[in-house]
């Protein structure tokens, strides 16, 4: 997404002027103790749970991963661990609670690892190995 249109979507639905990195518009309630249960463990068949939309701006993003000394692939797989943990109810309303977001993201990012061809996918381009 560019930066002009996640700029509309931010002044639309958090009347915010200008673009922003990421937006997560969650498709659920976000007190989550109402969701069916999930199985768990290896080989678990779990049912399909839709959490909701995350919008990336690549304009911001491709700005942003040289300011933060990394690349396209790891500020985009960094923006949509963002989206999804506010999918699942997470905030940041004061420095602690960010902080605590931000070591859970790279925990995440440490955990899952990237995939290749994933971000190239996403941002619309082909796919090189």
């Amino acid at each position: 997404m560019t930066d002009a249109a996640i700029a509309a979507l931010n002044q639309d639905w958090r009347s915010l002027s200008g673009p922003t990195d990421v937006l997560a518009f969650a498709a659920q309630d976000p007190d989550l103790d109402g969701l069916p249960a999930q199985p768990a463990g290896p080989g678990a068949e779990a049912a399909a749970l839709e959490l909701g939309d995350i919008v990336i701006s690549l304009d911001t993003a491709e700005r942003q991963a040289p300011e933060h000394g990394h690349s396209l692939e790891r500020e985009l797989l960094f923006l949509a661990s963002h989206g999804l943990l506010h999918l699942l109810g997470w905030d940041h309303p004061d420095d602690e609670a960010l902080a605590a977001m931000l070591a859970r993201q790279e925990a995440l990012l440490s955990a899952c690892g990237p995939q290749p061809g994933v971000v190239a996918r996403v941002a619309g381009r082909p796919f090189q190995s």
